[in-house]
């Protein structure tokens, strides 16, 4: 089956032409061109940008893109553009198609431009949050040095890899309905691994987690930890990225640090004598928990409460921490269902939840 014409080279500079790209873009994700005649004029044009070649198979493998992927490359097309693209804005990525390509395998050739497609749209919010929350977070890095680095230089030398079950509890609306599942799995020994936000919901019912992991920079993500700071007797391996805002109350806690891979943190994480715990940013508490949970036990995962939707006027498991935020600005002409469904309309207008319950049933697969 052929996929260019006669004279490969000069189709692939009118094909690059007809792309009318104006931006110089910093990474270039080509889906399937062939045997890389597209490469030599796109690095004439784009001397600086990286490129990417991702193939249907790997028969068209050819070494002229700085980086190459098959289905036979081992690992997943997402995790490869994680690693090598990270955090970028959308406008820095330029994804080009080769569309003859699609004849070789269309149901691949489609799951993995929205595979790419999945991902831009992913690395570009986490890039916008990190440009928006950047000076907070550099706040927060250095504030968590001075208040948890002994605390968590303790903690990193008694942290065994484990042989049981986590159980991940989200805060989505949908852990009300786990109680039942939560006590069985309890029973049969299964550890509690809660996000921040989902904490005051679980133990409003019984359940003490093992593990909390919180990952917020927000000055309001200190009130998730109300709950757990009032019982001093009970104390939970705490475990958050460098940047999370942290209440200073936990260096009594067992607590991890974690480093999201970038030069910044793991230098700090050196000079303060910690080892580089690295998550990926994700965007997500409960992307990033998943990943601390894998850390912590070769028993695949359970998780509850990760619905990335909203029930109704619902965004939270109850008790919500920040319930108290919506109640403290109601009024009588703005009662607390109508800011709770103000919150609930700004959350479905803003797109993140479909992109995460994207990456969610990606990983689920």
């Amino acid at each position: 089956m052929r996929l260019h014409s006669r004279c490969p080279e000069r189709e692939a500079r009118k094909f690059l032409e007809t792309l009318n790209i104006k931006n110089s873009p910093d990474y270039i994700i080509l889906l399937e061109c062939g045997y890389g005649y597209l490469i030599p004029p796109l690095r004439e044009c784009f001397p600086r940008a990286k490129i990417i070649s991702i193939h249907l198979s790997a028969e068209f493998l050819t070494n002229l893109a700085d980086i190459e992927w098959s289905p036979e490359s081992g690992g997943s097309c997402t995790a490869l553009l994680e690693s090598e693209i990270g955090d970028a804005a959308a406008e820095s990525i330029k994804l080009i198609e080769w569309r003859p390509a699609i004849s070789l395998n269309p149901q691949l050739f489609a799951a993995l431009l929205t595979e790419i497609a999945e991902f831009i749209r992913r690395s570009n919010a986490n890039f916008n949050t990190v440009r928006h929350f950047s000076e907070r977070w550099r706040r927060n890095c250095e504030r968590n040095i001075r208040f948890f680095a002994a605390t968590a230089r303790k903690t990193a030398g008694k942290l065994e890899l484990l042989d049981k079950t986590i159980v991940i509890c989200a805060s989505g609306p949908s852990l009300e309905q786990k109680t039942a599942e939560l006590q069985s799995l309890r029973k049969a020994g299964a550890l509690l691994l809660a996000v921040s936000s989902s904490f005051l919901a679980l133990s409003s019912r019984g359940f003490f987690p093992d593990f909390v992991f919180a990952s917020d920079g927000g000055a309001w993500a200190r009130f998730h930890f109300f709950a757990l700071l009032r019982d001093s007797s009970k104390k939970p391996l705490v475990a958050a990225p460098l940047n999370a805002m942290l209440p200073s109350q936990l260096e009594t806690f067992p607590l991890v640090l974690t480093g999201d891979g970038t030069e910044f943190q793991t230098k700090m994480l050196k000079e303060a004598g910690l080892p580089p715990f690295t998550l990926t940013q994700r965007g997500t508490v409960t992307a990033s928990a998943l990943d601390f949970a894998k850390n912590l036990s070769r028993v695949p995962p359970l998780v509850f409460g990760a619905d990335f939707a909203c029930q109704g006027i619902l965004s939270h498991a109850r008790p919500y921490a920040l319930d108290a935020l919506f109640e403290n600005s109601a009024s009588r002409l703005k009662p607390v269902e109508h800011c709770r469904w103000e919150r609930v309309r700004a959350l479905l207008a803003g797109g993140s939840l479909k992109v995460f319950a994207d990456w969610w049933r990606r990983q689920v697969k």
